[in-house]
Parts: C-alpha cells; sequence; structure tokens
C-alpha cells in the first residue's frame, strides 16, 4: 500500500511537472512568436523607408537635373557663324551704312564674299517681332526678348535695346560663355551677364551686368 501511494505521488509530481513544462514551453512560442512580430513589422518598417528614400532620391536627382542655358535657342545659328548664303525671305535692312539681313530673329552682317552671324546692332529697328519672342516687363516698361536680342516698341517698329537690369529670361543663345566666380557659375552673352536663378520652380537667367 505505502508503494502504491508513493508511486501515485510521484506519478502526481510528474504530471505537475509535465504541466509546468508544457506551461513554459507555449509561453517560449509566444513569445518567440511575439518577437517574430516585431521583427517583421521593423523589417516592413524599414523597406518602406528605403523605398520612400529611394522615390525621393530619384524626384531629388530629377528636379536638379542639368539643362543648356540655350535649350530654347540651340537650333540656331551661332553668332560668329559664317554662312555664304543666307536664308530665303531675308530682310534687308540699312543701319550705319551696312545692308543687314535679318531672318527669323537672326541678324547676318555681310563679310567680304560671305556673312557672318552678329549679336543685333544697338539702334536697329525691324517692324515685326520673330515667331517665338517673349514679352518682360521690367520697371514698367514692356521689353520684348528673343535669343538674347531686347526690344522697345517705337511706334509702328522695334528697335533694339540694351538689356535691362533684372530681366528674366528662360533662356540665353548658344555660344555663351560660362564662367566662375567665387564658386558661383555666371554666364556672358556678348556684353551681358546672367544668372541662373529659381522663378516659380523654374530655372530662369536673370540679368545682373550689362555694357
Amino acid at each position: 500500500m505505502d508503494i502504491l501511494l508513493a508511486w501515485n505521488k510521484n506519478e502526481y509530481a510528474f504530471v505537475e511537472l509535465a504541466q509546468q513544462q508544457n506551461k513554459h514551453i507555449m509561453k517560449f512560442k509566444k513569445l518567440a512568436f511575439e518577437m517574430l512580430k516585431v521583427m517583421f513589422l521593423s523589417m516592413t518598417i524599414l523597406l518602406l523607408g528605403s523605398h520612400q528614400m529611394q522615390a525621393q532620391h530619384r524626384k531629388v536627382k530629377k528636379k536638379v537635373r542639368a539643362v543648356s542655358p540655350a535649350k530654347r535657342y540651340a537650333h540656331l545659328p551661332k553668332r560668329g557663324t559664317y554662312v555664304k548664303v543666307v536664308p530665303a525671305q531675308t530682310r534687308l535692312i540699312r543701319f550705319n551704312s551696312i545692308g543687314y539681313r535679318f531672318s527669323k530673329g537672326i541678324f547676318y552682317k555681310p563679310y567680304r564674299n560671305q556673312y557672318i552671324v552678329v549679336a543685333a546692332p544697338m539702334g536697329i529697328r525691324i517692324t515685326s517681332l520673330p515667331i517665338g519672342y517673349r514679352s518682360i516687363n521690367v520697371q514698367k516698361r514692356t521689353y520684348f526678348y528673343y535669343n538674347g536680342t531686347y526690344y522697345l516698341a517705337k511706334g509702328k517698329e522695334f528697335e533694339v535695346v540694351q538689356a535691362p537690369l533684372g530681366a528674366l529670361v528662360e533662356s540665353i543663345p548658344d555660344g555663351y560663355q560660362e564662367i566662375e566666380i567665387e564658386g558661383n557659375t555666371y554666364y556672358l552673352v556678348e556684353d551681358t551677364q546672367y544668372k541662373a536663378v529659381i522663378h516659380e520652380g523654374e530655372i530662369m537667367y536673370e540679368v545682373i551686368k550689362t555694357g
């Protein structure tokens, strides 16, 4: 009888121990599951953050992508270019005893037996503005701009004038000179100096010096 009671006690103790071990195992499994959930959530957050940073980086790179200052006029002949024949339908404009040819906003000056593309002479007048010109308001005056040339209305004509300080243009003539001053980049077109600025989210070029 004593042996039987001892065996029953041992069996009960064994069962109780097994139950405690099962409880510990269940707690461990629950803790491991919670840890896995935390790790999964952390990895998900890291991946999402990485994708967002990459997307933002791509957007930033797209915003600061280099654009040529002469993008709008790159198809036009550069000043200083020599041509043997001027385009068809050019207009003859006599100014200061020189017979300039004018076509689509470009001035051609005779040179020996050919022509050279030049900047518009100050004071020369035309009867109609080139297609694609831009209107610019500076100090309550309206200027007309095309390919580095500025005009003011004079009656029924348009006279070439000096670039007004503070004028903002979206593009400058091809053939500009790029200069660096104290880490800043400037653009020189004949005697007019420009600097790139951000205006209403767009890159523009401001006249900062003339003459």
